[in-house]
């Protein structure tokens, strides 16, 4: 498991004996049971793809409020935001958030007009059991969104009593933000069921005196305006267990309100004002699954997932633009443009798998996924132009109202064959058939044609795993990836953003790559280690791009607008670093994450290694965990930093042909502590010091510089 935590905190500070020392430090061991990495149970010494788990004591003790920063310290994993705060996105390997896949228990969260289609995590944390995360292409197994990886979110089911419940409550100091979170659940008359209602609220992000102007605008208070979000989440499970069957179902209702920053870059010469503001961000799903184990003597298990989501989201700008002395001495251009998007999507789903046994030494995995998304969106533009000072009139009020209708259609079978040649070597050969339609169902603005696609790909995928050596695993693998453009990618874009447009591009070509990677995990006593070496090869990979750029657009498109373009390439080499050793005979504990990533684009008019991702990137740092008079106390000290990075891409208004944007490198202190107290009511309570120093610093391909010096307080009892 690739821990994420890092400490060191001398024993004197919190008084403990060395007696009673707990033996097992906070490192999860490579015998851990995970299913995301083959689609069926396996420790994760054994499994033949690169894969972190998050265990429910690391999310316990985690200082997160979000699921996203769960996922920060992983190595190969990068979370982002697009200057807003409360929408995190991950990434992996450098691949963009629309090339990760987001599962809630096996089921997709589709997003298909997000940026690059990417879904933000929008998941409450309290009713997370564990997550697992494939690293690399997982097309195989899930499909044309896991060209970079996976997210598998595992939640809370029942209990071990009748009626059991959870009340958990914290406070961030640099959002004067509190979560609060209570559970009802538990299990009887082989029933399981778990009700959860949470709640976030948090103001605008304080950060350092200081100011980030490679990123962020930054007010001299201090304080990110605009910055601040409201969440909330209700959560409700119910199954019904016999004797090889379980049947059950979901509900969710998630509710998101936030704000979005102006960042530096957006106000410039002729823009007095900038504001986004996303007041509904929201996410409802229904869904029911069957799960039978022993079916036949061949058939040893069987799934069925069916659900049904609704997204709506509104998104406002407001954008004012003066232009003094543009028709002469003494002359005014004012514009005030209002946007106002309302967006639906409709998301149905059904997911089959089965899983087969004919011959001992041979385990097949067969299903088949579809997938059906229907979004209608509606832009309303309010444009006001004003004239001063010339000897004609202003222009009337302008509105336009545009509506967009259309759908994507996904289908796909599946095979993989778990071939164990002997006891010690394994390998693993899948295949993927993919169908994917896409259609634009209708429109009013006189500017998209008929568009009627059809896209369809079969990938594969080759690992092997040989555990001959003692408490050693070496495996090797190929997979391939394959994804189709997002709706809006192919036919919608969007309106907001900075001085300009994001254009849809219905010549968008699906993206592919293929992946190749060498592992070794190794777990004996007190020492673990999980590294990797891997190369992808991507091509038709998507990007967006400057129309003031060499490559030509449309010639009603802006000089300031943008458009979504395929790039000739995008080359990934990378090694991923986790290790973990505990002292002998003591409560100390140090381990590391570290990622190297090297990441080339492949434009027309010229080739870059900088891509806005670090070539360096990790954490480091000693832990300790100890047990006295029945409460586990554990603290952690580490260290969480990247070197600095460039990103480029062509734009022929610069001399020299590209535009560049710099990230400075970064290196924070962190302290957390935290005591676990066994009692009939077991009780936990944590404490979280972040960023000592109070270091003014923006993490690469983010908006939003980082909180400054703040504290975080967490509190949960269980009854």
């Amino acid at each position: 498991m690739h821990k994420t935590k890092l400490s060191i905190l001398l024993l004197s500070t919190l008084n403990l004996p060395l007696a009673n020392a707990n033996d097992d430090i906070l490192m999860v061991k490579l015998d851990t049971m995970v299913v995301s990495g083959s689609r069926t149970e396996k420790i994760l010494l054994d499994v033949p793809v690169s894969i972190s788990v998050i265990t429910q004591e690391d999310i316990q003790r985690s200082g997160a409020e979000q699921v996203g920063e769960l996922l920060r310290d992983i190595p190969g994993v990068t979370i982002t935001d697009t200057s807003v705060a409360g929408a995190k996105r991950v990434r992996i390997r450098g691949e963009v958030g629309s090339n990760v896949l987001i599962l809630i228990d096996g089921q997709e969260i589709s997003e298909q007009r997000s940026s690059h289609g990417a879904a933000p995590l929008l998941v409450d944390y309290n009713i997370i059991e564990r997550i697992e995360v494939v690293k690399g292409p997982a097309s195989v197994l899930y499909g044309s969104k896991a060209i970079g990886g996976v997210v598998n979110i595992f939640t809370k089911k029942g209990g071990d009593r009748a009626i059991q419940a959870a009340l958990n409550a914290s406070y961030n100091s640099s959002t004067n933000g509190f979560d609060t979170n209570a559970q009802l659940y538990g299990s009887a008359n082989n029933f399981d069921y778990r009700l959860s209602v949470s709640r976030a609220e948090h103001g605008d992000r304080k950060v350092p005196d200081g100011t980030d102007d490679n990123i962020a605008y930054n007010n001299k208070d201090g304080v990110l305006e605009n910055s601040s979000f409201d969440n909330s989440n209700v959560n409700a499970y119910l199954a019904y267990n016999m004797d090889k069957l379980t049947i059950g179902g979901r509900l969710e209702s998630y509710k998101a309100d936030t704000e979005s920053h102006t960042y530096n870059g957006i106000i410039e010469d002729g823009l007095e004002g900038f504001q986004l503001d996303l007041p509904k961000r929201d996410r409802k799903k229904a869904s029911v699954f069957l799960e039978a184990n022993e079916v036949t003597e061949n058939l040893v298990k069987m799934r069925l997932d069916a659900f049904h989501q609704v997204r709506d989201r509104d998104f406002l700008q407001d954008l004012l633009v003066n232009v003094p002395n543009f028709a002469g001495p003494g002359s005014n251009l004012s514009i005030d443009l209002d946007l106002n998007t309302v967006f639906k999507q409709k998301n149905s789903g059904l997911q089959a798998q089965f899983d087969l046994v004919f011959h001992p030494d041979h385990y097949i995995v067969s299903g088949f996924d579809y997938s059906y998304d229907k979004m209608k969106s509606n832009v309303m533009t309010v444009n006001k132009t004003t004239f001063t000072g010339v000897p004609f009139p202003s222009p009337p009020l302008s509105v336009t109202d545009t509506t967009v209708e259309s759908h994507q259609e996904t289908k796909a079978i599946y095979l993989q064959d778990e071939w164990s040649l002997n006891d010690d070597m394994t390998i693993t050969a899948g295949i993927r058939q993919t169908w994917v339609d896409t259609e634009l169902d209708k429109e009013n603005s006189s500017v998209l044609n008929k568009i009627d696609t059809s896209e369809s790909r079969a990938v594969g995928s080759l690992a092997f795993v040989y555990s001959g050596i003692e408490n050693t695993a070496i495996r090797a693998g190929w997979s391939q990836g394959f994804r189709v453009p997002a709706l809006l990618e192919l036919l919608e874009g969007t309106p907001h953003g900075g001085s300009g447009v994001l254009h849809a591009n219905p010549g968008l070509d699906p993206e592919t790559s293929n992946s190749y990677e060498i592992g070794l995990r190794f777990d004996k006593q007190q020492f673990t280690f999980d590294g990797a070496v891997f190369y992808t090869k991507a091509k038709d990979y998507i990007a967006t791009i400057s129309c003031s750029s060499t490559v030509s657009c449309p010639a009603n498109f802006g000089n300031r607008d943008t458009q979504y373009t395929n790039v000739n390439g995008a080359n990934t080499f990378g090694i991923e670093l986790f290790s973990a050793y505990q002292f002998t005979d003591s409560i100390f504990s140090i381990y590391s994450n570290l990622t190297y990533l090297r990441r080339k684009f492949e434009f027309t008019e010229f080739s870059t290694y900088q891509t806005g991702h670090p070539d360096f990137e990790g954490r480091i740092g000693l832990e300790m965990a100890t047990t006295y008079n029945n409460i586990d106390y554990w603290s952690d000290l580490y260290m969480r930093g990247a070197i600095d990075a460039d990103n480029e891409s062509p734009d022929s208004s610069a001399p020299s042909g590209k535009d560049t944007e710099h990230y400075d490198g970064w290196a924070t202190l962190n302290l957390s502590m935290g005591a676990d107290i066994n009692a009939k009511n077991p009780l936990n309570i944590s404490l979280y010091l972040n960023n000592i120093f109070d270091k003014t610093y923006t993490p690469s391909q983010e908006s939003l510089i980082a909180p400054g010096r703040h504290f975080i307080v967490k509190a949960g009892i269980k009854f």
